[in-house]
């Protein structure tokens, strides 16, 4: 079995997509299948595509339009035309995007089966953002040809819900995103993470990894933290992750509540620099207006963190193991959830390994990779 998957970009900076394509292309090779990355360079020559080591990764060059309609690319239309029919299946993950696009249109030519991941974009908060555009999109370009996939892939039920009310009569398969536990089980000693930013020692650290972005809920999760932190030095709030747009507003929210001394806002972290930041936190904390499927949620359970995220995350199965809390869209409420926790050791200690359970069981890759063989076997004989 050959897949092909088609992603807009492999650069760190795009979050989610390209760390699962990494993941699912492992987990599959583990069981025999074969599989090919068609993506477009960085748009910027500062980014560089992350590493997949178990497929063959196509780069296209990015045409004049790139810039209007991200992932333009001649090169990579020619080639979808040219060599789609020598893949069982083709395997599109998001959308909107023009790689989306040029892969349904030749595999519905060329009448090779393809599976749709819309990877959250059909969330109703991913439909508000530039409504209009999406809208108008959808009916003149995108909805003819998704409206041929043999099937989309829903990481939640509630993601489920949201993409089958765009996609007809379509089948919707449900299948989590997956974690490598093996990544996670051997972690830096946490004094490492203290020697890079020696204003940590002797405290309890809330962890936050993502975007910042208005979507992620910083409004939320930095007043909450400082209710918690009211009257108390212990605790330490750590922002870690690219600025998506929202870094100063997220900092006049720490100068307005007085936090300067109990948050630090410390950019990305990658590698062992993360691995050392999961070691050192006592709690990682989520609290986004809307997920598709946190990748930082399930790296943060893999290291035996307990979390506290927001409903809107689509992880209820956190709260229902005991591996943390899920609050509404409330600061209150997180800081009153935050302030239990970090007083509770015996909590801790509970939460932490029903976490790790968690993510080397049904959310391992090896469980994911195996369900989505189901899935390309189920459509290659449709």
């Amino acid at each position: 079995m050959h897949i092909l998957h088609v992603v807009s970009g492999l650069e760190a900076r795009r979050g989610g997509p390209p760390r699962v394509v990494a993941a699912l292309t492992t987990a599959l090779m583990k069981i025999g299948v074969e599989s090919t990355v068609y993506t477009t360079e960085p748009f910027l020559s500062a980014d560089t595509p992350i590493t997949l080591p178990d497929a063959e990764v196509r780069l296209f060059k990015s045409g004049r339009l790139a810039r209007f309609w991200p992932g333009h690319s001649p090169g990579l239309d020619q080639e979808l035309k040219d060599s789609i029919g020598r893949f069982d299946t083709v395997h599109i993950h998001e959308l909107w995007h023009y790689p989306h696009y040029a892969a349904a249109k030749a595999a519905q030519k060329a009448e090779v089966p393809y599976i749709i991941s819309p990877l959250g974009g059909f969330a109703p908060t991913a439909i508000k953002k530039g409504r209009l555009k999406k809208r108008l999109y959808g009916a003149l370009i995108q909805g003819h040809l998704t409206g041929h996939a043999a099937m989309y892939h829903a990481l939640t039920s509630d993601e489920a819900s949201d993409t089958a009310g765009h996609v007809n009569d379509i089948p919707v398969d449900v299948v989590p995103l997956g974690v490598d536990p093996s990544q996670f089980g051997s972690l830096p000693d946490a004094e490492e993470f203290d020697r890079l930013f020696p204003e940590l020692q002797g405290k309890r650290i809330v962890l936050f990894m993502g975007r910042l972005n208005a979507i992620k809920g910083l409004d939320i999760l930095i007043p909450g933290f400082g209710l918690a932190a009211t009257g108390r030095d212990d605790l330490h709030l750590v922002i870690a992750g690219p600025d998506a747009g929202y870094e100063s507003k997220a900092r006049e929210l720490i100068s307005s509540a007085s936090l300067e001394s109990k948050v630090s806002i410390i950019g990305p972290i990658y590698g062992r620099t993360k691995l050392a930041a999961l070691s050192r936190a006592d709690v990682f904390a989520l609290t986004s207006y809307g997920e598709g499927f946190s990748v930082a949620i399930l790296e943060a359970l893999a290291a035996s963190l307990p979390v506290i995220i927001s409903r809107e995350c689509h992880f209820p199965a956190v709260s229902k193991s005991g591996a943390g809390f899920e609050i509404s869209l409330d600061f209150t409420e997180f800081g009153l959830a935050l302030a239990s926790l970090v007083d509770r050791p015996r909590m801790i200690t509970e939460m932490s390994a029903k976490a790790r359970s968690m993510a080397t069981g049904p959310y391992s890759w090896d469980t994911v990779g195996s369900a989505f063989h189901d899935i390309y076997e189920q459509v290659g004989h449709a």
